[in-house]
């Protein structure tokens, strides 16, 4: 059997008090296109991840979005 080399992505998950901690962090481009970012409730909630909304995002869409990214790293390790 040979060996195979496979690149693996992992996300990053970042979770802020505040709206302020969180504008902080993206204003400083801290905060990458393909992380998940957790923030208090600002009074809106989205229904879907996105790169530009601030809003909260509901936890059945995280859940939607982790266990997919779950799903491709595993299946990229069994190809």
């Amino acid at each position: 059997m040979t060996a195979t080399e496979r690149k693996l992505s992992l996300m990053k998950v970042h979770v802020f008090k505040t709206a302020e901690e969180y504008e902080a962090a993206r204003s400083g481009g801290l905060i990458g296109a393909d992380d998940l970012v957790i923030t208090p409730d600002t009074g809106s909630i989205d229904g879907e991840m996105s790169d530009t909304s601030t809003n909260t995002v509901q936890n059945r869409v995280i859940k939607a979005y982790v266990d997919s990214a779950i799903a491709a790293a595993i299946a990229s390790i069994n190809q």
